[in-house]
């Protein structure tokens, strides 16, 4: 079973220059790199083996053996027990050159920062091995060299295992907010692996946690003193410093919840009050804060609908009372168009329903009025005549005419009787012109000729056989005491 990591208070952080030689090289595609790698592993083991070559003899640094006695020999060769002596020590040697190989990987690997007191204990194990060896116990000292390669290759097994374990009491410290213990977590967990991303953001997070606790701290007394702004600044601060502080980002959405509330309620206040004055500008001012801090309120959208059957009873108003100051001045068409408005707005709006017909009608007879006045010339014809005198006889009937019909009804008079009162006028020709007279008749040669016609324009046209038409425009006034001539014959040859 896998020992509990111990976590060092300040774990050596260097990383060694050696490369593990137990490391296999990925294979790649033929390439520079994958060249380059190979070329590089080559040159990893030759170094390997030279620092085992070099440090195998300072580091077996054997005293002399203890005089054995002298013992016969024959020709052929050593005594048994120095050969035997000579094959341990040979045996020895290999055994402590894989644990220098171990010793190189150890460096490679970082085990001194992160391997705690199991790497302490190995390390005596080799201490003891190389008293061992000075003192020629070959035997012994195989022993302890074979221990420290078997314990440091455990150790090294569980170098994952170690880094999940650092990871993860990196994060309960972080979640404990014990700074110190989070700080030490994520170092030894860089120290096993100084790339891993997870250890870099826990370590910065680590080291801005006293920061963080004190921001969160000093907001929540904020908080509780009622200084919402100014609580939600340190919040706010502590969650940019570290957004996974889960305390900070819980209290600052606690806070703006309630400072959303207060300012609903303050925007509220003033809607209704503004409501109760009829400021509606206003009201529709504070209506939209409120709407904007919390949407789809019951309140908020009661107050919207008093407001803008606020707003249509201000535009109906508004609307009646230009209509009725038309309809004063007797622009019945300006004030048609009011009263129009105000039923597509409310289509029961009583005033423009009674205003309405009065409006039409009168706007109607003043059209009719004011075409007959601006064209006097048309009452030449009977029935032009007959409509005006309808026309006049209605506008008599309207109970108090305003000044502008009171007007138009005395010019009325005076252009119907006019054009009713008949005019004396003679004409005069050669005996040889063909006179007409358009929409009064045509006459044969005369000398002269007296006709009646009523007031207005005529046109008069005369015709003689191989010479020029003459044409003329008689305007007939009534009210004139002069008599009236008119010459009517053609004198230029064709």
């Amino acid at each position: 079973m896998t020992q509990p990591t111990e976590i060092p208070e300040k774990p050596d952080r260097h990383r060694p220059v050696l490369i593990p030689p137990r490391e296999k090289i990925p294979r790649q595609s033929s390439s520079p790199l994958l060249i380059l790698s190979i070329t590089g592993g080559f040159l990893i083991l030759l170094l390997l083996a030279a620092i085992v070559l070099w440090l195998l003899p300072a580091k077996l640094n054997l005293e002399p053996l203890p005089p054995q006695p002298t013992k016969q020999v024959s020709q052929k060769g050593s005594a048994p027990q120095e050969v035997q002596q000579t094959q341990e020590l040979r045996k020895t040697e290999m055994i402590l050159g894989e644990w220098l190989k171990r010793q190189a990987i150890a460096e490679a690997e970082n085990v001194p920062a992160w391997g705690g007191q199991e790497y302490a204990n190995i390390l005596e194990s080799v201490a003891s091995a190389d008293k061992l060896l000075r003192n020629a116990e070959f035997d012994d000292a195989q022993k302890f060299y074979q221990q420290a390669i078997d314990d440091f290759e455990s150790l090294l097994a569980q170098k994952e295992e170690r880094l999940a374990d650092a990871l993860q009491q990196g994060k309960l410290a972080l979640e404990q907010q014990d700074s110190a213990s989070a700080i030490r977590a994520f170092e030894l967990s860089l120290a096993i692996d100084p790339y891993n991303e997870e250890a870099v953001h826990g370590a910065e997070r680590g080291n801005n946690l006293e920061r963080v606790i004190t921001l969160y701290n000093d907001g929540l007394k904020q908080e509780k003193e009622e200084n919402f702004e100014q609580a939600l600044l340190l919040l706010q601060e502590a969650v940019d410093v570290d957004p996974e502080f889960t305390p900070a980002s819980e209290s600052l959405q606690r806070i703006q919840n309630t400072l959303n509330d207060l300012r609903f309620n303050d925007a509220m206040g003033r809607t209704l009050s503004a409501l109760d004055r009829g400021e509606l500008t206003a009201a529709d001012k504070a209506l939209k804060e409120a709407v904007l801090k919390r949407p789809g309120d019951p309140a908020a959208k009661a107050a919207a609908l008093r407001l803008e059957e606020m707003k249509k009873g201000a535009v109906l108003k508004e609307l009646r009372l230009k209509a009725d100051k038309l309809a004063a001045g007797e622009k019945w068409g300006e004030a048609l168009e009011n009263l129009e408005k105000a039923l597509k707005i409310d289509p029961q709006a009583g005033f423009a329903l009674i205003g309405l017909k009065e409006a039409e009608q009168r706007h109607k007879l003043d059209q009719a009025i004011r075409k007959i006045l601006a064209n006097p010339d048309r009452l030449q014809d009977e029935n032009a005549l007959r409509d005006a005198q309808q026309v006049y006889k209605k506008a008599e009937k309207v109970a108090a005419p305003g000044p502008v019909l009171q007007s138009q009804i005395g010019r009325m008079d005076k252009l119907i009787t006019s054009a009713a009162a008949p005019v004396e006028v003679t004409l005069r020709s050669d005996n040889a012109t063909l006179v007409e007279i358009y929409h009064v008749g045509r006459f044969t040669p005369f000398y002269e000729k007296r006709l009646v016609l009523r007031p207005g324009s005529y046109i008069i046209v005369g015709k003689r056989p191989g010479y020029k038409d003459v044409r003329l425009t008689l305007q007939v006034e009534a009210g004139k005491d002069m008599p009236i001539f008119v010459f009517v014959r053609c004198e230029e040859p064709i």
